[in-house]
């Protein structure tokens, strides 16, 4: 993976899969996607009526688990 490209370049090849893609990086890698692209994160938050308050209740789970 290129370390300067956040988004491999597959994601560009449809808007499905695309979708795809930011929504897997959305739950895999929240605190690196919200820092690569903020207005992009945001809007995926608002998109699937999320925030900030569903990362700190995942954490809390998994530790517990």
């Amino acid at each position: 993976m290129n370390s300067k490209r956040y988004f491999q370049l597959y994601a560009y090849s449809n808007p499905f899969e695309f979708l795809a893609v930011i929504l897997e990086h959305f739950f895999e890698t929240p605190q690196m996607f919200k820092k690569q692209h903020p207005e992009l994160f945001a809007s995926v938050s608002r998109m699937i009526n999320t925030g900030e308050k569903y990362f700190s209740y995942v954490k809390i789970v998994f530790v517990m688990s």
